[in-house]
């Protein structure tokens, strides 16, 4: 996955949903404890638009995949698990932050299903925690082929290079 394999655009695009990703970590960190007082509202905003970029990037991916449009770029097993898993959060992850944040209105019976608000954060903040873990697996793997030039097709291929790496 080093940047020789990849477009311009394709690198844009997910370095944009990489950015995006840590700003709504980091926003969600200070939406859940504020540091100081007067800059909530404006977190909040961040928090939801940049929470619409990253579903609005992750449609756009769901949409070319089902086209069998091809970037041409060489992903690698780390990346492919991660990117498959980021699907299946983000949708979650959407749909408990759209029940919190229009809970009164037209997600009461999710909340309820989910036992309630307050456990409906509780799970949006478990969830944040898996993103924010494989976003650093993503980062590092990124910049250990692009740097190290360490390729591995499969999860085979990743255990034989970290085990090789130790005897050596």
């Amino acid at each position: 996955m080093s940047t020789r394999d990849h477009s311009l655009v394709v690198l844009i695009v997910d370095w944009v949903f990489i950015a995006a990703l840590t700003v709504l970590i980091f926003s969600g960190f200070y939406l859940h404890s504020p540091l100081f007082f007067g800059g909530i509202g404006k977190a909040r905003y961040i928090h939801l638009v940049l929470s619409y970029v990253v579903l609005t990037i992750l449609a756009l991916k769901i949409y070319f995949r089902l086209l069998g449009l091809k970037s041409g770029l060489k992903t690698n097993f780390v990346t492919r698990a991660i990117y498959n898993s980021w699907f299946f959060i983000l949708v979650f992850q959407a749909l408990v932050t759209f029940s919190v944040y229009w809970a009164p209105l037209s997600f009461a019976r999710v909340n309820s299903f989910f036992g309630g608000l307050s456990r409906m954060y509780v799970l949006h903040y478990f969830l944040m925690w898996i993103l924010a873990g494989t976003l650093a697996i993503y980062i590092y793997v990124f910049f250990l082929e692009a740097v190290a030039g360490v390729h591995f097709e499969t999860l085979g291929d990743f255990f034989e290079q970290t085990y090789r790496k130790r005897k050596t």
